[in-house]
């Protein structure tokens, strides 16, 4: 407020102008807090940013003051919180060790955790202070997920190709977990086809069942992960195990016979011949060569031949 001058210097020569403040905005500035995507009673660390920044993006310089708080529930009647207070400039990243927050007991089967976090800056320059938001997450026994994923029929006598996915819960694809899967014909649980460990890397497994039987009605899938016990825990492995199941039908067909092309290996070449395999649900390989004309037709001939299927 009041009378200012400006003074500018170019090479030698000066001007001075005079003006008259009579009122002001001050840059406005806003206070975020981003916890992690999950929390899991395994991790050791909970990692969270807090960013203060003027609304025209430049960064915050103050002091921050952060809560992360473990909210009451059944058997807390009361909120407990861990405060830290440290200086900012733009962004600052809260580490808050989990063992501090939370106990790991025989209570922790019975219910479900939250914890809570929210900051508060004052800015240096004029020591006004803003709060963000509360941000709640909460605490997963396994944050893992698997899904099957792929065609809800099969046709029995032919090799069947599922693809299992596992993702975090905030849908990130895992890095690499060993999953036991089993797959059967006879029941929810049955492996008569498939029973094993395999390790799913990248977030992703397709899983193959080579061996289908003529007469199978359905198939069963069970995929299940099971993360490592907290140490002194009371954990079962009910805590600990996260599960995916499918179940496949057998395509209808009155006459209980099935057709499949098998896929070329390369591309199909235009105006040129061509040869893919058809297979029958019986132990007949037929040979069928076509040749494309253009993209709406096919010339299509089967040779009087068939050999026994290997």
């Amino acid at each position: 407020m009041g009378l200012w001058k400006i003074k500018a210097e170019i090479d030698g020569y000066s001007s001075t102008l005079e003006v008259e403040v009579k009122e002001y905005v001050l840059p406005q500035f806003q206070v975020t807090v981003k916890p992690p995507g999950f929390i899991s009673k395994d991790m050791d660390e909970i990692n969270t940013e807090v960013c203060a920044k003027y609304s025209y993006g430049k960064s915050v310089v103050g002091v921050m003051t952060a809560q992360v708080c473990r909210n009451k529930d059944y058997f807390n009647q009361q909120d407990y919180c861990l405060q830290v207070v440290k200086k900012i400039d733009g962004c600052a990243t809260l580490k808050t060790s989990m063992k501090s927050l939370i106990n790991i007991d025989e209570k922790t089967r019975w219910y479900y955790q939250t914890i809570s976090f929210n900051a508060q800056v004052k800015e240096d320059a004029t020591g006004i202070s803003l709060n963000s938001s509360v941000e709640t997450v909460s605490v997963e026994n396994n944050p893992i997920k698997l899904l099957f994923e792929g065609s809800d029929v099969f046709k029995p006598g032919f090799p069947l190709t599922v693809k299992l996915l596992a993702s975090y819960i905030d849908n990130t694809p895992v890095g690499s977990i060993l999953v036991n899967i089993s797959a059967g014909t006879t029941g929810y649980s049955s492996s008569d086809l498939l029973n094993g460990v395999f390790e799913v890397k990248g977030g992703f497994l397709n899983v193959l069942l080579p061996d289908i039987p003529f007469n199978a009605q359905s198939i069963n899938l069970l995929a299940t992960y099971e993360r490592p016990k907290i140490v002194s825990s009371n954990e079962t492995i009910w805590d600990r195990q996260s599960s995916a199941s499918k179940t496949i039908e057998a395509w209808y067909s009155p006459s209980h016979s099935y057709l499949f092309i098998e896929k070329p290996k390369t591309a199909v070449k235009m105006q040129a011949y061509n040869i893919c395999l058809l297979l029958y649900k019986l132990e007949y390989l037929y040979e069928i060569v076509f040749t494309k004309i253009k993209d709406n037709q096919m010339d299509v001939w089967c040779d009087s031949s068939k050999t026994k299927k290997t």
